[in-house]
């Protein structure tokens, strides 16, 4: 029996969609604490994601930005999902397409009074 090294295709679908439904997870928890009157929500926003590619802006998948206040803490939570990736670089740089999207949730807090953000462990927060 031959084995195969490589990730079956329905294993990495599951992982894109795991990281996406943690991501709408946590936004609908939000959404929660907010409506029960513990925070607001100031920006949930979606935008190209870019990277430059000798000297060209190339998008490469999508950024999803959400902001919020919760008991005077202000925290914003980013969802990076890459359809594509930069092999080499300077001028030989070139885009890859992904077999199946990279997904990268980031969350980060700071006081309102603050101008620094802070990474967060996802888990500490809920």
């Amino acid at each position: 029996m031959q084995h195969d090294d490589k990730p079956l295709r329905e294993l990495d679908d599951t992982k894109a969609s795991a990281a996406e439904d943690r991501f709408e997870e946590m936004v609908t928890k939000v959404k929660a604490a907010c409506a029960a009157g513990q925070g607001e929500i100031t920006m949930d926003e979606e935008s190209p994601l870019y990277a430059d590619i000798a000297g060209t802006e190339t998008p490469i998948g999508r950024r999803r930005t959400v902001e919020f206040n919760l008991n005077h803490t202000d925290f914003q939570v980013t969802r990076d999902e890459k359809d594509a990736r930069i092999i080499g670089i300077g001028h030989r740089a070139a885009l890859q397409e992904l077999p199946t999207p990279s997904v990268v949730i980031k969350l980060k807090k700071k006081p309102e009074i603050s101008n620094q953000w802070v990474q967060v462990d996802i888990e500490d927060m809920f």
